[in-house]
């Protein structure tokens, strides 16, 4: 009898251990390392990022835009509130200075808010909720990219793309090649670099007959100098489909190749 008991407490123990190698094994395979890439973003900074991005979020003027581009919206986790506008009342005017939130606009509604507009208006813990693989920001600083990588513990990659001169400005090509390699896009991107290109040569074609004389002058408002929308006083003395279409641009006196709000008088 004894010895059938000290059998029994052999067994459960053996039978105890078994089941605490099976937890264990499970943790491990959960917690599989996941293998990443170390990329230089726009902002000089070297970021480590899961080699097979899946899920992201973005932040800032043009980054959406260019995400969209790339046809990798499914890869969004969350948008801004500014991107779920509507296209009538107040959020139309808006919403159609953006072509790929009106194409994008019902979708972009259900996902999760991650912010309202810009960099400064997003919300660390939203983001964090919604665990996106890397965060895409445009238009920031070093240092405010650092601040929500520590923030949220997700690797954040900066991207800026203003001020281009023309269609196939690197300024424009480099964000779009960047963001291909983080998001394993790079065949899309480069298709959307030819195709710029390929637009602006078939513009200079069609141009290369009409003499100065012919042209007439131009101006252009409305364009966003610094942060949410502006008058038509708001312009830039380098603005590339006026470079592309060597139009005569009378805001090109300007000293900055900025954008720039004129006073009335000015304009």
């Amino acid at each position: 009898m004894y010895k059938n008991g000290i059998l029994a407490i052999i067994l459960s123990l053996m039978i105890a251990l078994s089941f605490s190698g099976c937890v264990d094994n499970t943790a491990q395979t959960s917690g599989e390392t996941v293998k990443t890439v170390e990329i230089v973003d726009l902002a000089g900074r070297t970021v480590e990022v899961p080699e097979d991005v899946e899920k992201i979020v973005c932040s800032g003027p043009g980054a959406l835009r260019l995400v969209t581009y790339l046809q990798a919206d499914d890869m969004l986790v969350g948008v801004e509130s500014c991107e779920q506008a509507d296209i009538t009342g107040a959020g139309k005017q808006y919403a159609l200075a953006k072509p790929y939130t009106i194409a994008n606009v019902d979708y972009f509604k259900t996902l999760p808010t991650i912010g309202t507009q810009f960099v400064d208006g997003l919300n660390c813990e939203n983001i964090v909720n919604v665990n996106p693989d890397v965060i895409i920001i445009s238009m920031s600083t070093a240092g405010v990219a650092d601040n929500i990588q520590t923030k949220t513990g997700i690797p954040v990659v900066v991207l800026d793309y203003d001020e281009f001169e023309s269609f196939t400005d690197k300024d424009l090509a480099d964000p779009l090649t960047l963001l291909g390699k983080v998001l394993n896009r790079e065949e899309r991107a480069q298709a959307v670099i030819d195709f710029f290109a390929d637009a602006e040569n078939d513009i200079s074609n069609r141009i290369s007959d009409v003499s100065d004389s012919e042209k007439p002058s131009v101006y252009v408002g409305g364009l966003n100098a610094a942060k949410g929308s502006h008058g038509i006083e708001s312009t830039s003395s380098v603005f590339a489909p006026f470079e592309v279409l060597k139009a005569k641009n009378v805001a090109e006196s300007l000293e900055t190749k900025n954008r720039y709000i004129l006073t009335k008088n000015s304009l």
